[in-house]
This record gives structure tokens, sequence and C-alpha cells, in this order.
């Protein structure tokens, strides 16, 4: 199982993935709570 790569919280650990970012040639997993805090931020 994949878990949480937000390169704006690269701590993170969560294992429920529920989107992909593509960055360049590479697709992120990105969970639930790290979606919600990403969808808010002005951070390109």
């Amino acid at each position: 199982m994949e878990q949480c790569k937000n390169p704006l919280k690269p701590e993170c650990q969560n294992k429920d993935i529920v989107v992909y970012l593509q960055v360049n040639q590479e697709k992120l997993p990105i969970c639930q709570q790290c979606w919600i805090q990403l969808a808010e931020t002005t951070t390109e």
C-alpha cells in the first residue's frame, strides 16, 4: 500500500490516498488530510 508523498509535508505517513498529483514525470500519492490542506493553500 502506498503512503502519502505530500511535498509540503514529507513526514506524513498516511496511507488513505485520495488523489495523485502529476509533478513533471512523477505521480505523487496524496492522502485525504493533506489534500484538504493543499486545496486551501496558495503555494504553487
